[in-house]
């Protein structure tokens, strides 16, 4: 039967961490309509901030997997995104576009990576001077990706 389990910890400095896990029947993180994994983050010694997405991670029976978007997101503790990882059936995969993502704290794109079936591909990351250098592991061709302009 599937379930759902909640679990909160304290920590010292009025820190409180919340998680939510959804499972299947075989007790596997899963769930059709939304992330399997969820977690909230309250930090009282900071700024009063309450239940703080830190971040979510959808599952498919025990697999991270999502089709539409990210399968895994964490966040700042301002709400931005800090990073984003692209997912099927456990697999880091993005057809063409990068499936791991690193923003910096105001939302721009500081580090990418290209995966293909899980095979990391190449990545790119915006060094001190402000420009993109290039990283290819087992490239022995050429991979097209889609062309796009980062605010740096």
């Amino acid at each position: 039967m599937a379930s759902i389990e909640q679990d909160y910890y304290d920590y010292p400095f009025n820190q409180h961490i919340r998680s939510i896990r959804y499972f299947d029947n075989e007790h596997m993180l899963h769930r059709e309509n939304g992330p399997a994994y969820i977690m909230f983050i309250d930090i009282m010694f900071i700024e009063n901030v309450q239940g703080l997405l830190w971040f979510e991670i959808y599952y498919k029976h025990g697999k991270q997997h999502r089709e539409d978007g990210p399968a895994s997101t964490s966040y700042y503790i301002n709400g931005n995104i800090y990073a984003e990882t692209y997912s099927v059936e456990g697999i880091k995969h993005r057809y063409m576009k990068p499936a791991y993502i690193i923003y910096n704290e105001n939302g721009s794109i500081i580090f990418w990576s290209y995966y293909h079936n899980g095979r990391p591909i190449g990545g790119q990351k915006i060094n001190k001077s402000g420009f993109i250098e290039m990283t290819c592991k087992n490239c022995k061709e050429p991979y097209l990706v889609e062309s796009k302009t980062y605010q740096v």
